[in-house]
């Protein structure tokens, strides 16, 4: 998402981009061929490590911050970076659609000036983490409207490396290292093979792309589905929209990938401990291709049969241009502030 925000203030902005290690961050950046400084690693799945690895990216954005002083701050709830732009009364806007991460939302809120909320996702959800209602903004849709609603698609992105449009299944596991998992799983695992081993059965002529969270994910799932030769590993896909527009099925364990292939009118499932999130919920009641389940043990057909009850879906986005887009607002709220 930051990605639509940082090419519409680039033109008229000098701009500094910090991002810490974590999962594919870097490798897509690196892509993306703007240049962008390594701040700071994510503290993994143990409370120690997430506590050291909030000290050490605090001190290191302190230093950036005296060095380059900066005049504003967007971002995601970065507890680091907030922290921050609080300490040296840096103007800051922040998006943020996941308040299950309430390390997260109890460390960064309260220091924002400018929230930017999905409007399905119940306000009262933010206000108990310290921050008035005055300050939080709403739009009607979810933030991946913002890195789909632009998207023209070009099949020669996925034909360069072997795929076909609708003729492959992207598959995402766990995000072992969050919050919300770090009590039930290990680093290296993952309930994704209870959907995908029947899939395979049913459906053995698609490839199916698997892009794990970790090393250790990789390893695991390398040695479950090994010999299997329409199966794919990617570290990250890039660039990620053409990737989900022109897949076939895409299964996830987890919001990102699945709200966007949803939006895009590619059917979806996503299974996830936590229950249906507000804006699952809301793709469902509009009419976007998606289920979901909280654990796959509980129905591990699910993706056989999303892919029966969508089999006349394809492709589009012409629901998706009637949302609101996040950036617009963000860059409403900050053509004001900068002529106030």
């Amino acid at each position: 998402m930051l990605r639509s925000l940082y090419d519409r203030l680039a033109p008229d902005h000098e701009m500094r981009i910090t991002a810490r290690d974590f999962d594919s961050t870097y490798a897509l950046l690196n892509a993306w061929n703007k240049p962008y400084l390594q701040i700071g690693k994510h503290g993994g799945n143990t409370l120690m490590g997430k506590l050291r690895s909030y000290s050490d990216r605090l001190v290191a954005l302190i230093e950036f911050a005296e060095k380059e002083k900066p005049d504003f701050l967007f971002g995601l709830a970065s507890p680091e970076g907030l922290r921050v732009s609080f300490g040296l009364q840096i103007p800051n806007i922040i998006f943020n659609d996941e308040p299950r991460s309430t390390g997260v939302v109890k460390l960064s809120l309260p220091f924002a000036e400018h929230l930017i909320v999905p409007e399905p996702i119940p306000v009262e959800w933010f206000t108990q983490y310290g921050i008035a209602m005055e300050r939080i903004h709403r739009f009607h849709g979810i933030d991946e409207v913002a890195e789909t609603v632009y998207l023209v698609p070009d099949p020669n992105k996925i034909t360069k490396v072997g795929l076909a449009p609708e003729q492959y299944v992207i598959c995402r596991p766990e995000q072992t290292a969050a919050q919300y998992h770090m009590k039930t799983l290990g680093e290296g695992d993952t309930k994704l093979p209870c959907l995908l081993d029947p899939l395979i059965k049913e459906h053995p002529n698609l490839t199916y792309i698997i892009v794990p969270r970790n090393i250790s994910q990789r390893r695991n799932l390398e040695k479950h589905y090994k010999g299997i030769n329409n199966i794919k590993f990617f570290n990250y896909l890039d660039p990620i929209e053409q990737f989900l527009y022109h897949a076939k099925f895409v299964v996830c364990a987890g919001g990102s990938f699945v709200r966007q292939s949803a939006l895009m009118n590619v059917p979806s499932v996503e299974y996830f401990p936590l229950g249906l999130y507000p804006q699952e919920r809301f793709l469902i009641e509009n009419g976007f291709p998606l289920q979901f389940l909280r654990d796959p043990e509980e129905n591990p057909n699910i993706c056989i049969e999303a892919i029966e009850k969508f089999s006349s879906y394809h492709a589009n986005l012409e629901k998706t241009r009637n949302l609101e887009n996040p950036i617009d607002l963000a860059m409403n709220l900050f053509q004001k502030g900068s002529s106030a």
